[in-house]
């Protein structure tokens, strides 16, 4: 054989071994990819927020003062602490009524006692669906996090979580 067949000959083993192994990486690499985003979706699911059942009482604790409880809620959990005769800290709310339900609420009533929106965004702060909206009122701040969620028996709500702080 000479010498320029036996080059054609290896060029050509050659290309089709290197067509075999990145036909193999690139199905390996898509493979890889949509296991990745499985697992990113998967991830997700179990961050989004589960109860076994709506609450049908207030756990103890207090409200936000001057800033009404969202539509539809039940408190259950009131982080509040008192400084300088003011409270502030968080109040967590489970919700029948709708994001965009209590969107609204809140961007109606804090706009009437002075609030001034400065950010709002269409999810939560973990990402998830819902929503956030950041007031201020002179040196004080009120942040409203909405997030959905669904009991094991697939009823859904929104975690209402009211939080009430100084700027910094």
């Amino acid at each position: 054989m000479s010498l320029a067949k036996s080059i054609k000959l290896t060029s050509f083993f050659l290309a089709v071994v290197m067509v075999i192994v990145f036909s193999g990486c690139a199905s390996s690499v898509g493979s890889k990819k949509k296991a990745e985003e499985e697992a990113q979706l998967e991830e997700v699911q179990e961050v989004i927020p589960t109860l076994d059942a709506l609450p049908k009482k207030d756990k103890p604790g207090d409200d936000v003062p001057g800033v009404a409880r969202p539509p539809k809620s039940y408190r259950i959990a009131s982080e509040l602490q008192t400084k300088d005769g003011e409270k502030y800290g968080r109040v967590i709310y489970v919700s029948t009524a709708s994001s965009d339900e209590v969107k609204s609420f809140y961007q109606d009533e804090l706009s009437k006692q002075g609030w001034k929106l400065n950010r709002e965004l269409d999810t939560s702060l973990k990402g998830l669906p819902g929503a956030l909206l950041d007031f201020e009122q002179g040196e004080l701040r009120f942040e409203v996090e909405i997030e959905e969620g669904k009991t094991k028996k697939g009823e859904k709500f929104i975690y209402v979580k009211l939080k009430r702080f100084q700027k910094i």
